[in-house]
């Protein structure tokens, strides 16, 4: 369109050259000159004419060249999308390919691919040769594996329950029954005494039996051991105060406990006291120092059983009577000796002989 109106405005400027070289040569002629001017004003209008064509195209083509523009440009713009796009499906492709899993079939507990063949034929016939669609399946089988484990789980759980309860209903009627066995030993210790069973009394042993001293302790079970093994014809009895004993008990734990703690602040001291006498040079010679104050404490834990006597007794003592003579054998503490003492009974053969230690 551009270029036939460019070829109509040449043809109307060669023509308006020809009417100019008329009017030119017809100076004399006024007919001549009148038709050539004539001409050239219908040029000049054609001229015009032809020229208002031409910005009109010029206006038209501007219009089309930005419409289509602003089509590229919607279709740069869809262009980039779509190549962004790419790009990041691309990436999720790579990261997908590249994925490397951190727990491997044994980690989650996944089944073999030999075991799923196994357990699971037709599933694996119609996964064919295809990894990906095979570890579907393996997945598909392993959730329903888990779910019958959980539904398993479940009524196992159940069961626990059940057997705690019971279990706890007898434990209350266990924890009841000691304490309605006490009251029963209780309501029929009279009854115990006047018949002369031995219950209580063997109670009563046992209770003063763990008061003992060690040595004390291995002779009482020996004998009395003895005594039931062999049915012999003596007596084995535990003689003493037991309130002193337990009250000696007392003592002795609490001295242990005294100690401990003296031993665990003496400990924290002699470190810090260490590390400032080496820093000051004075370590080796306040060394010794400690070690005494050391053996100090420990008498006086060891006289904390009894300060005075040397030869102070445990309180309770075991007796064995036989044959019409009666052996004790008594606990030393400070000397950590055990001592018999032989007495004749009352009408015993060994009255004659007096007493032996």
């Amino acid at each position: 369109m551009a270029s036939d109106q460019l070829d109509e405005l040449m043809g109307v400027l060669g023509r308006m050259r020809g009417a100019a070289d008329r009017l030119a040569s017809s100076s004399g002629d006024d007919d001549a000159f009148r038709e050539a001017a004539t001409d050239a004003s219908l040029l000049f209008l054609e001229l015009k004419a032809t020229n208002r064509a031409a910005l009109e195209g010029v206006e038209a083509t501007r219009a089309t060249t930005a419409k289509a523009k602003l089509d590229l440009d919607h279709k740069r713009l869809e262009l980039q999308n779509v190549l962004y796009e790419k790009g990041h499906i691309q990436k999720e492709i790579r990261a997908c390919q590249d994925f490397r899993s951190a727990y491997d079939d044994e980690t989650i507990g996944l089944c073999s691919v030999a075991e799923f063949k196994r357990q699971a034929p037709g599933e694996w016939k119609e996964a064919g040769d295809d990894p990906h669609a095979v570890m579907l399946k393996r997945l598909s089988h392993e959730l329903a594996e888990r779910k019958k484990l959980c539904e398993l789980e479940k009524e196992l759980e159940a069961r626990k329950r059940t057997l705690q309860d019971g279990i706890k209903s007898r434990r209350k009627f266990l924890d009841g029954l000691g304490n309605q066995l006490k009251g029963l030993k209780r309501s029929t210790a009279p009854l115990q005494e006047h018949l002369a069973l031995p219950i209580t009394v063997e109670e009563k042993r046992k209770g003063a039996a763990r008061l003992l001293p060690p040595p004390l302790y291995v002779t009482y079970t020996q004998l009395a051991a003895a005594r039931e093994a062999f049915d012999d014809d003596f007596e084995v009895h535990i003689e003493g105060s037991v309130a002193d004993a337990e009250a000696l008990q007392r003592k002795a734990a609490a001295a242990e406990e005294e100690e401990a703690r003296r031993r665990e602040e003496g400990a924290a001291a002699e470190t810090v006291a260490e590390a400032e006498y080496k820093a000051a040079g004075t370590f080796a010679r306040d060394e010794e120092e400690t070690r005494k104050s050391k053996r100090a404490r420990v008498s006086e834990n060891e006289r904390a059983v009894d300060e005075s006597d040397p030869y102070a007794a445990h309180p309770l003592r075991v007796e064995l009577r036989l044959d019409g003579a009666s052996f004790t054998f008594t606990y030393l503490h400070n000397l950590h000796v055990v001592t018999a003492d032989v007495k004749p009974r009352e009408g015993g053969a060994g009255a004659n002989k007096g007493n032996r230690r």
